[in-house]
């Protein structure tokens, strides 16, 4: 990265039967990088066979045990299905007499499987070398080849000189990681009761308020585990939504902070800490989460770094052309996606589609992001939600913290910041796809009362709605290969889209499909399995799924700020007046609402025309 040759680094192993395995060395190349692999590849082996010289540090083996049980250990909630993926993997490694064990706590090992484990993967001559790119040189002199599954031109040569990566070691120094001082060194669990699940489970307090910041805090009756998650939003007069510009530069900016809080605190990464900082509303979201006793130092340690970096106009560039690229992938990633992107920025205030960020980035000079930089923490207001259990004098100190970062600077005067609605309702969108999949996207809304109530019903409407709609629309008209229904709130506000992503038939057949199966269900919902027992079921589902989230710890706090900065006013008691409702809603006013909502009586539908590119022959 100092040599401007890669903007990331991913390393993993994995097992490709019982007697062998993959080693994996990926780098996302620079322009520069790409124009001079060798070098990486050269950079890579350099280290490779310092590791080798200098072995394996005697005590990573013991940080990865203590660290594999601390997180087992004290996981929080996730849900059960993905849970179940995670673990069949170790399952079929281990047997289930001894389950987890050996899969957290590693053998040790002799020198001999280290030193034979080192003279393999430090020798250039067996590894494999893949390269991705648009340099047309790379592949002169190469032989053509073609995959016909995914219909892709591919070039295969050999490599000049493979043995000689890493033989010459660089001037430049090399290191071994030290130590690891993010992993706890003692760990207790909090002495906290759990609730009775008659409510929902967390109930945020105030615990400070000034013209700079707003603290809220929440104790943990959930989770109980010994861990801490913080979520603070730096308001500042550099961030406005009334330009594109201020966000992607924004987003530039957080780049570079994730880069530069990456290189200081990886080995937090390996401790069960975490950390980064994004766009939020109007203002850029820090998010730090781990074990209580190591996030305030970490927290400490970022928020005193967090104005003094500096940016040179040769690094602008290379976070420029990655913001680029993850603009462009975003266009790229999927026609649904894609589609929904532009639904946003045309139904929200204030809210830009990628393809517009991409115009005003491309506009972006070096010298309007310094500016933007240099002032951007000068006047603040910190918006601040803590999920997890603290002492009296952690709570003291971590206030003292925000304080301090607070202290030098100016007051912004904040409203609470809450995405709204256009004034003017569109009812078709034209999105072109630049790949060959088609798709659409049918937006309904409930408009006339957007009360608790509705957005009860509306949420266990589209749970029942998803289900018949694969069914219907993927397995039995078979119109495409991703297809379904989903609820959504903007601004407040009960809506709910209907979506398939389809490579044989054009937007507009896709929309008239869907409407006609819209009118047949709100037509006759018990037709399509709706009834006072289904019903019953959804409701208890509804209602479990709030008294028992299956949200992580940084989810839910990321939940709880949002009912508390993210409305008009605070909304905690939100989640309880759904449990009230859910528990008096009939099936008749249900059903009814349904019908209601499916035909258009609550308010408009928009209709989203996804339409991609022509196949080629």
């Amino acid at each position: 990265k100092n040599e401007q040759l890669i903007t990331d680094l991913d390393v993993e192993f994995f097992r490709s039967s019982l007697n062998t395995g993959e080693f994996y060395i990926s780098y996302e190349l620079t322009e520069k990088g790409d124009k001079h692999y060798s070098q990486v590849i050269d950079s890579t082996f350099q280290y490779l066979r310092y590791i080798q010289e200098h072995g394996i540090p005697n005590y990573t083996l013991e940080e990865i045990s203590t660290i594999n049980a601390l997180n087992y250990c004290y996981s929080s909630k996730s849900p059960l299905f993905d849970l179940l993926c995670k673990q069949i993997v170790s399952l079929g490694n281990e047997d289930l007499s001894t389950y987890p064990y050996h899969s957290l706590v590693y053998p040790k090992y002799s020198s001999e499987d280290e030193s034979a484990l080192l003279n393999l993967v430090s020798d250039p001559e067996q590894a494999r070398f893949v390269l991705s790119s648009k340099n047309s040189e790379h592949w002169e002199e190469a032989t053509q080849l073609h995959d016909p599954i995914f219909d892709m031109t591919y070039y295969v040569k050999a490599l000049d000189g493979v043995q000689d990566y890493g033989k010459v070691q660089s001037l430049k120094p090399i290191a071994l990681p030290k130590p690891n001082l993010f992993i706890p060194k003692e760990v207790t669990l909090p002495g906290v009761h759990l609730l009775k699940k008659q409510e929902f489970p967390f109930a945020p307090a105030l615990s400070y308020q000034d013209d700079k910041l707003t603290l809220y805090h929440c104790e943990d009756h959930y989770y109980t585990a010994p861990k801490l998650s913080s979520q603070i939003r730096i308001r500042s007069p550099q961030i406005s939504r009334s330009s594109p510009q201020f966000l992607v530069a924004t987003e530039l900016y957080c780049l570079a902070v994730n880069d530069q809080l990456l290189r200081e605190y990886y080995p937090a990464t390996q401790a069960g800490l975490s950390f980064t900082s994004a766009l939020g509303g109007d203002g850029i979201d820090l998010r730090v989460s781990g074990y209580t006793t190591t996030v305030p130092a970490l927290l400490n340690s970022i928020l005193t770094s967090l104005p003094n970096l500096e940016i040179s106009y040769e690094t602008f560039l290379v976070y420029k052309k990655q913001l680029l690229e993850l603009y462009q992938g975003a266009l790229l990633n999927c026609p649904v996606r894609s589609g929904l992107d532009e639904l946003a920025s045309q139904v929200m205030k204030e809210t830009y589609s990628n393809t517009t960020k991409l115009s005003a980035l491309e506009k972006l000079s070096f010298s309007e992001f310094q500016a933007f930089a240099s002032n951007l923490f000068n006047s603040v207001h910190l918006e601040v939600m803590v999920l997890g259990n603290l002492s009296e004098q952690q709570k003291k100190d971590y206030l003292e913290m925000l304080q301090v970062f607070t202290a030098s600077r100016s007051s912004h005067a904040t409203k609470p910041f809450y995405y709204e609605l256009q004034s003017q309702e569109i009812s078709e969108i034209h999105h072109d796809y630049p790949l060959t999949a088609n798709g659409m996207l049918l937006l309904l809304q409930d408009k006339s009362s957007p009360s608790i109530q509705g957005k009860v019903c509306a949420e266990m409407l589209f749970e029942w709605l998803h289900h018949i709609t694969f069914e219907e629309l993927r397995t039995q008209q078979q119109l495409g290969y991703m297809v379904g229904a989903r609820y959504r709130e903007f601004a407040s506000r009960p809506f709910g889209f209907l979506y398939i992503r389809s490579d044989a038939y054009s937007p507009e057949e896709l929309l008239a499909k869907t409407s006609l199966f819209l009118n047949k269900v709100s037509a006759s919902p018990e037709k399509f399995g709706i009834s006072q027992e289904k019903f019953a079921n959804i409701r208890k589902a509804y209602i479990n799924k709030i008294l028992e989230p299956e949200h992580s710890l940084d989810m839910m706090n990321s939940a709880l700020f949002s009912l508390a900065f993210e409305r008009p006013f605070v909304e905690f008691s939100t989640p309880d007046l759904k449990i009230a409702i859910a528990e008096t809603l009939t099936y008749e006013e249900f059903l009814k609402y349904c019908q209601c909502f499916l035909s258009n009586e609550l308010g408009t539908q928009t209709s989203v025309y996804i339409r991609g590119t022509q196949k080629t022959s």
